[in-house]
């Protein structure tokens, strides 16, 4: 007997090597996003520290920040401003009438001078923004501990066969580990998880039906920290990229000047075709040299950027009337391609979907 027991458990040691190691959590929030991070904090004080935060790379208090600055201002009608909300987050007054530039001027939208032609998404930034503070107390320490950094090859949808420790979905590594959980928490491109999941079959078909419509579109935000004044406008200002207008537009929101400093932020989408970095370089250089064209005192001011590249920043095919069904599944979306259950879904767009999303979960 003692020899089949060695027997048996170097067998044991043999497929444990083979297959890396085998945890449980009951719960994982997957994504190296702003609402990541705010969906982990919410879990893990929710399930009294029963939750782990998978992100490829260490994404801790700098990443998050430098993530939220780059974040655009997405709160751009009353209603959301009236609906949107949880304990961290504080809605502030409305900015003033975007601008946008032409023929050498700044003319406000709505007003008797016409806009040249908006790309799609670039409409939804023509409206005033509401200032947004989101406070974040962020303890690296706890974070760092519960943080899981690994890259994922598949996912693969279970029957739990343990009452105690339930596994719904496995994760399975790239450095051959399987981490396995009760629920799971996707802060990424909801077609992402899509992708990653082994046996589609196992889906339900109002989750099939909801990823499989998912599309998104790349963008690229950079925040300017600036020393000094450069404008008296704050709010949105839409400016060509071009003269030609074929290129689309910059969208940039400007900060108030508080202490010495009017910060802003200025955003493009990309074209697929433009991603490589030496294209993303090129188009951070045209952004600086068309806003100081336009807003000459930027040149007077000591700026210095912070930059965020995102191949999902705009969504569209979201099916928002399957979110009612969706709230059921033991996975549940969180961010700004998630499913919202509320009636005038369509207003709730990037930061704003990804806070209401949080909400509802």
């Amino acid at each position: 007997m003692a020899g089949f027991g060695l027997r048996s458990l170097k067998k044991q040691d043999d497929q444990s090597t083979l297959e890396g190691q085998r945890s449980y959590f009951p719960n994982i929030v997957m994504g190296e996003t702003l609402f990541g991070y705010l969906t982990f904090n919410k879990i893990f004080e929710r399930s009294e520290g029963k939750a782990r935060f998978l992100t490829r790379n260490t994404y801790l208090s700098e990443q998050i920040n430098n993530d939220l600055a780059c974040s655009m201002n997405a709160v751009r009608d009353a209603e959301v401003a009236d609906e949107l909300g949880f304990e961290q987050l504080e809605i502030k007054t409305a900015t003033k009438t975007p601008l946008f530039y032409k023929d050498t001027k700044f003319h406000k939208f709505g007003s008797r001078a016409k806009p040249n032609p908006l790309l799609p998404g670039e409409e939804f930034f023509s409206k005033p923004f509401y200032q947004v503070d989101l406070k974040l107390d962020i303890n690296d320490e706890v974070l760092a501990a519960n943080q899981l950094r690994k890259i994922i090859k598949k996912i693969k949808v279970c029957e739990p066969t343990d009452l105690v420790e339930p596994v719904r979905f496995e994760l399975h590594t790239g450095d051959g580990d399987i981490l396995t959980c009760e629920k799971l928490y996707f802060c990424e491109n909801p077609r992402d998880f899509y992708r990653l999941v082994e046996n589609k079959e196992a889906l339900s078909e109002e989750v099939k039906k909801f990823l499989v419509a998912v599309e998104s579109h790349p963008g690229i935000t950079v925040h300017f920290n600036c020393k000094g004044k450069f404008s008296e406008h704050v709010g949105s200002i839409v400016i060509p990229q071009s003269m030609t207008h074929e290129w689309g537009n910059f969208i940039v929101d400007i900060e108030p000047y508080e202490n010495g400093y009017q910060n802003f932020k200025a955003m493009t989408f990309i074209d697929a075709d433009d991603m490589q970095e030496e294209d993303l370089a090129k188009k951070i250089r045209l952004m600086r040299k068309v806003l100081e064209r336009v807003m000459p005192e930027l040149e007077n001011c000591e700026c210095t950027p912070t930059i965020k590249f995102d191949t999902d920043f705009r969504y569209q095919g979201l099916n928002d009337e399957l979110s009612g069904k969706l709230r059921s599944e033991d996975v549940r979306f969180v961010g700004a391609g998630a499913p919202l259950s509320h009636p005038k879904s369509e207003l709730f767009q990037y930061f704003a979907r990804a806070a209401m999303s949080l909400s509802q979960i």
